[in-house]
C-alpha cells in the first residue's frame, strides 16, 4: 500500500526554506520533490 499525503506545495516551500535548505539540496535524496513542490504529486 502506498499512501499519499495532502500537503500543500506553499508549505513545502517555506519548510526548505526555513531550514535554508534548497530543492537542488535534495533532489539527489528525493527524486521527485520538485513534482511534490510542484503540486503534480503527493508525497508518501
Amino acid at each position: 500500500m502506498n499512501t499519499r499525503v495532502a500537503v500543500n506545495p506553499d508549505l513545502s516551500h517555506w519548510a526548505l526554506e526555513r531550514a535554508g535548505v534548497s530543492a537542488g539540496a535534495l533532489a539527489e535524496k528525493f527524486p521527485k520533490l520538485n513534482d511534490w513542490l510542484g503540486g503534480s504529486m503527493r508525497p508518501p
